[in-house]
């Protein structure tokens, strides 16, 4: 098996099985990704010039540059906070982050 005798827009998107090389994405979803990665960032971020295609990604990065830290840990005795719920939900789940401090975790599944 040799990625070299693929054509271009199968190479990481096939497998190899028994019968040969099977697809793993249909024709219709290698068009999607082909839209998606030629798509212009049409949103740019004022202060360091950041592009982004989508305004919610461009909202949370501007949290960035104004020191908004909306999510806090809920681990008692914890300060920390967090521009983005996924990386306080993180923080909150590492139990070497809070060594010294009481251990009662919040179940966040």
């Amino acid at each position: 098996f040799s990625h070299e005798s693929l054509p271009s827009p199968w190479f990481n998107l096939t497998t190899p099985s028994s019968v040969g090389i099977v697809p793993v994405a249909s024709q219709a979803n290698l068009e999607a990704i082909r839209r998606c990665r030629l798509a212009e960032a049409t949103y740019r971020c004022d202060e360091c010039g950041e592009t982004f295609r989508a305004i919610f990604s461009l909202k949370c990065h501007m949290q960035s540059h104004i020191g908004m830290r909306p999510f806090v840990c809920n681990v008692p005795g914890c300060d920390q906070a967090f521009f983005n719920q996924s990386d306080c939900r993180r923080h909150e789940r590492n139990k070497r982050r809070h060594k010294g401090l009481p251990h009662t975790f919040v179940d966040l599944a």
